[in-house]
């Protein structure tokens, strides 16, 4: 009883301070389920993953999948393991060309026929949680320079949704992630996600504002760097345009490699940089962490990137694992995290 006092306490008090210039509650201030995403479908029988007792993933598809036989046939082994293990998986579109600034922004009606076609392949795999477009203020985006697009991209979305047999008009059981962003570091760039977010919203009617509710966010910036402000900036802004806003942390972890320049640097072949990049990447993690626990009123999701690693030897690397399956440290953090808290759960 003194237990259930004190949570009723706790959730008054949240209420009391969500105002004028105050981080909305959302539906779940007590929990933020985490998931952790990958692009092979083995990771799903990995007794490492198997351990982390996670029930969430993400998966990044190109918007014209149904064009591409050989990559169609790896999205469907990933999501038909995914429906074997029981792990839900939260379908996120994206570009077809990552080259920065070319890649071809479709219409409205070819992302209706070409996106449309995936919703309905997949709905029988049991997918019921879908992205718009992944990380659209981004310069490897074709909806970089274009909000409004992606506004309509969301209603196009939320349409097919709502279709007899699918989720219907109350949307029960499904999950739209309604704009994707990157959060930013510096000033330029902190002014620029809050632009995109804006234009994003000015383009909807009132009533897809209020069901563009969930919005992602990449915080590699904070995450990495021990701040908050980029995660901060995107949820003030994202909670000026629609009511009680949810927010998915929809791509977050400890970065080891991101090319071989600036402040993530990890040369396979020396052991002490790859030693010092992995402790580095399990701080960040701490801190991702630490994160999502200070915005929890407003946190409702929190999707680790990526599981399994490239032993520094691609572009980008943020795994959990080394390619061996071996677990680095920024595994056991997420271990640690999710066994040791009460806020954080799989």
């Amino acid at each position: 009883m003194r237990r259930l006092l004190a949570v009723v306490l706790v959730a008054v008090a949240a209420c009391a301070a969500t105002g004028a210039g105050a981080l909305p509650a959302t539906a779940s201030p007590t929990t933020v389920r985490v998931g952790v995403a990958d692009n092979f479908p083995w990771t799903f029988t990995d007794p490492g993953f198997l351990r982390l007792g996670v029930k969430r993933t993400r998966y990044v598809v190109q918007w014209n999948l149904v064009d591409d036989p050989e990559r169609l046939l790896g999205a469907d082994q990933f999501l038909e393991a995914a429906r074997r293990a029981g792990v839900e998986v939260l379908l996120h579109f994206s570009t077809d060309d990552y080259t920065p600034r070319a890649a071809r922004l479709p219409s409205r009606l070819e992302y209706r026929q070409k996106v449309g076609a995936l919703v309905a392949r997949y709905w029988g795999y049991g997918v019921r949680h879908f992205g718009v477009w992944n990380e659209a203020n981004d310069r490897t985006q074709p909806t970089y320079q274009s909000p409004e697009r992606a506004a309509e991209f969301f209603q196009e979305l939320w349409r097919m949704l709502q279709v007899p047999g699918r989720c219907g008009p109350r949307m029960a059981g499904c999950r739209v992630v309604a704009l994707d962003v990157l959060d930013g570091r510096s000033k330029k760039q902190l002014k620029a996600v809050r632009a995109y977010i804006r234009r994003f919203y000015k383009r909807l009617g009132r009533t897809y504002r209020e069901r563009a509710r969930i919005v992602g966010l990449h915080n590699y910036s904070d995450t990495n760097r021990n701040s908050s402000g980029g995660t901060r900036n995107a949820l003030r802004e994202v909670q000026r345009h629609t009511r009680r806003p949810r927010i998915w942390l929809t791509e977050t972890g400890g970065v080891l490699k991101i090319g071989d320049t600036g402040d993530f640097r990890c040369f396979a072949d020396d052991p002490l940089s790859v030693q010092a990049a992995e402790q580095r990447a399990a701080g960040a993690v701490r801190w991702m962490f630490k994160l999502a626990t200070r915005f929890r009123k407003s946190v409702d999701r929190l999707y680790v990137y990526q599981y399994t690693g490239a032993d520094c030897r691609e572009r980008f690397d943020a795994g959990l694992v080394r390619r061996d399956r071996s677990r680095r440290p920024a595994w056991y953090e997420v271990d640690h995290h999710l066994r040791a808290s009460e806020l954080l759960k799989p």
